[in-house]
């Protein structure tokens, strides 16, 4: 929020500005917003600004609203979050707070190239989309998560995320092989 106000109220100029500077005065390190999903929001909303400041309503700040249509979500390279490798993937797909759909956990996975998990559902507005794994003896592994909003997305049909652009990873990292990413397949809605 705060690096969004400091390129509203024209102290930095775009959304890297922002974040430096909230980070160096923020924190020693460095290190002020460090979670991948708040800082795509920073630069949504950096998109945002300058569409603004560029219309007749410069003071008005709106996201478009898109409806998607998702159809699958790839992983490219299995992670290992089971005993003796791979995975058993699931995810979940929540609209705002709302739960909008779980898929089934696919069969046991180990050292795929690319795994395929089929989602049938239409989303608006902020989307949070759960990475996890089906766990036979305790509870589930969230393998990571992450946050897009619909009308902010430009692409006609694909969405891309490296590990680095995934929540909840970093103290597990190792688990996942490099070049790791996330694909989303889906198809807009006529507005």
């Amino acid at each position: 929020m705060i690096s969004c106000y400091l390129m509203y109220s024209k102290i930095c100029g775009g959304a890297e500005q922002a974040l430096k500077y909230f980070s160096d005065a923020r924190t020693e390190n460095g290190k002020g917003v460090t979670i991948p999903s708040q800082i795509r929001y920073v630069y949504y909303y950096d998109e945002l600004l300058k569409i603004a400041m560029a219309s007749a309503k410069p003071t008005q700040v709106t996201i478009p609203t898109q409806y998607l249509d998702l159809k699958q979500v790839f992983l490219f390279t299995t992670p290992n979050f089971d005993v003796g490798g791979g995975c058993d993937p699931f995810i979940t797909v929540h609209q705002g707070e709302n739960h909008v759909l779980t898929t089934k956990p696919l069969p046991h996975s180990v050292n795929q190239a690319r795994i395929n998990i089929l989602c049938s559902c239409t989303v608006v507005g902020d989307v949070k989309i759960t990475l996890l794994d089906r766990d036979q003896l305790k509870s589930d592994d969230c393998m990571g998560y992450f946050w897009f909003h619909t009308g902010m997305i430009h692409d006609n049909s694909k969405l891309r995320f490296a590990l680095c652009d995934l929540d909840g990873v970093k103290k597990k990292s190792s688990l996942f092989e490099e070049g790791f990413k996330v694909e989303i397949d889906f198809e807009r809605q006529p507005t």
